[in-house]
């Protein structure tokens, strides 16, 4: 498969979480819903951060990656003068055909934070409240 000359419906797909067993193997915690047997997957990992344990650190809480991730979000939106919610509401649209790497991070970047408003009720909001 030309990976290069993927449509854009193709590319844009859905995020599901899943753990690195180590050589080669990536196992998936749910059941993607486009996912088809045998289908060939172009796959963007985005590492969370590690477990501290060994070394005597805390593991990041939610509401600290939250924020990390909303810091991110802050980023684009200076630089392209754009709300994330507008951005991702253009590119999964494809009104915004293509563009830099950038948009793709910034993709992920706002799934994550759906995920964490979804599985912990964060918001930027709560993020000014603390």
């Amino acid at each position: 498969m030309d990976y290069n000359n993927l449509e854009r419906r193709e590319m844009i797909g859905e995020s599901v979480m899943a753990v690195y067993e180590g050589k080669g193997v990536i196992r998936l915690r749910e059941q993607p819903v486009q996912l088809q047997e045998d289908q060939e997957l172009l796959i963007t990992i985005v590492p969370l951060p590690k477990k501290r344990e060994a070394t005597g650190e805390t593991r990041p809480s939610p509401e600290e990656y939250f924020h990390q991730i909303v810091n991110g979000l802050h980023r684009y939106e200076q630089k392209y003068r754009m709300t994330s919610e507008e951005f991702y509401r253009r590119f999964q649209s494809g009104d915004i055909q293509e563009g830099p790497f950038d948009y793709f991070d910034w993709r992920v970047l706002y799934d994550g934070y759906r995920y964490m408003q979804d599985h912990f009720g964060l918001s930027r909001e709560s993020l000014s409240d603390a």
